[in-house]
């Protein structure tokens, strides 16, 4: 899976880290009863082109934060 993951560009990286980082938080809403309004994004934008930024802050926009 690795190998994959590795082969995969910036933006396609990006949308995987975010999208485990949000099943994450649901799988802990769900068996633990933790729920959090935070999500904290380290370097997240910082090896994307412009366009990547918008598409990675489109993205976010688009998320139903009340499952996060």
């Amino acid at each position: 899976m690795i190998q994959y993951l590795l082969a995969l560009q910036s933006r396609s990286l990006m949308a995987c880290a975010l999208a485990l980082a949000v099943a994450y938080a649901e799988l802990a809403a769900q068996r633990g009863g933790l729920r959090s309004g935070l999500l904290v994004l380290d370097e997240a934008l910082q090896h994307l082109d412009p366009s990547g930024v918008e598409a990675v802050c489109a993205l976010l926009r688009r998320l139903d934060f009340s499952t996060v």
